[in-house]
């Protein structure tokens, strides 16, 4: 049997374009990114700052690098980033998250001669005002306190996949002063606090039963995640 000639073409060019794109980037396989304060001891360079040029023609090279991003750093925090920065990214799939004109947090790591912010967390923030602007000067600066995150966990369940759009509440002297939503996998993060005692309230949901417990932010908390809360069944 003969093959028809259009189809050989395009099965042809199918392909060609499938092992174009292979080389372009590399798969990551990413769980979820941690806390500001997670990522932060994790990365070798963190700013804040906005894209000015993104050039992808190094990725259809033969050479290792990916895409070339060049920024406008606003403010560093770690690794004493120049203000005109440009860097060569890894080839991972995951890179592909700047466009010219954003404003973000990065948070970047070595990987060999090039960086990478595949697998990291990038908040998209509009300026300095930005809240997790904040803490990274707290955490830059060796600021007294810490970051209040941690999970919640279904004790009938091993599973966390149930486990979003929990409520999360911090009361400070029994008033109110910060509220959150758990992730998918029932994180949750309420940010850099003072140090001190408060007390942490999860709000019943329609299948399980609400929690409270009481946490003390030390002096030099930093990053220490709260242990996880468990939850039963209502």
């Amino acid at each position: 049997m003969r093959t028809h000639p259009c189809w050989q073409i395009s099965t042809g060019l199918l392909l060609a374009w499938w092992a174009l794109a292979s080389v372009r980037v590399a798969r990551a396989d990413c769980s979820f990114g941690g806390t500001a304060c997670e990522e932060f001891q994790r990365a070798d360079l963190v700013f804040f700052g906005e894209v000015s040029d993104v050039d992808w023609e190094p990725a259809a090279q033969s050479d290792a690098s990916g895409a070339k991003v060049r920024f406008s750093v606003i403010e560093g925090f770690k690794g004493d980033p120049p203000q005109d920065l440009t860097i060569s990214l890894s080839r991972s799939s995951e890179e592909a998250r700047f466009q010219f004109g954003q404003r973000a947090i990065v948070y970047l790591r070595r990987a060999g001669t090039n960086w990478t912010s595949a697998c990291r967390r990038i908040h998209y923030a509009a300026d300095v005002d930005a809240v997790e602007v904040s803490w990274l000067r707290k955490m830059k600066n060796h600021a007294a306190g810490g970051q209040v995150f941690g999970s919640v966990v279904d004790i009938t369940h091993s599973t966390r996949s149930n486990l979003g759009q929990i409520r999360v509440g911090l009361l400070y002297e029994g008033i109110g002063i910060a509220e959150t939503r758990t992730e998918i996998g029932g994180r949750f993060d309420l940010g850099w606090r003072q140090p001190g005692t408060y007390v942490l309230e999860v709000t019943p949901s329609e299948r399980l039963a609400g929690a409270s417990r009481a946490i003390v932010v030390a002096a030099t908390s930093t990053c220490i995640p709260i242990s996880a809360i468990p939850l039963q069944p209502r």
